[in-house]
């Protein structure tokens, strides 16, 4: 199982990596150009993913993840695309441009991840 976690906070990036389990392998993109370059993998098919969370903001407060969002929609991705923004209004925005899943709040993302990928 891979998740690609597209989150600019390192204290988020850890409970992520210390709330799933061992057996999800995480990579990690904590910069609008990373994020992009793995989704340009993602669609040449050098990587594959069963699931990516989209921050809102990877630049402080500017709502930047959006475009990445329609770029995975348009490749035709079918997993879950998650809205983990720690501001519920901003996943409702991430959801209107493509997420599949809204977490509500960050606190709910591995929730969330455990549930659409039956992870025990």
């Amino acid at each position: 199982m891979r998740v690609l976690i597209i989150e600019d906070s390192a204290a988020w990036q850890l409970r992520y990596r210390t709330d799933l389990p061992s057996t999800v392998e995480i990579v990690e993109a904590r910069k609008f150009e990373v994020a992009n370059t793995i989704i340009d993998q993602l669609i040449a098919g050098t990587t594959t993913f069963d699931a990516i969370v989209f921050d809102g903001c990877l630049y402080g407060n500017d709502f930047d993840t959006p475009p990445l969002i329609k770029k995975v929609k348009a490749f035709g991705f079918a997993g879950p695309m998650i809205a983990g923004s720690s501001n519920p209004r901003l996943n409702i925005m991430l959801m209107a441009v493509g997420c599949t899943h809204d977490a509500g709040v960050k606190e709910r993302v591995v929730g969330l991840l455990y549930d659409t990928l039956n992870l025990e």
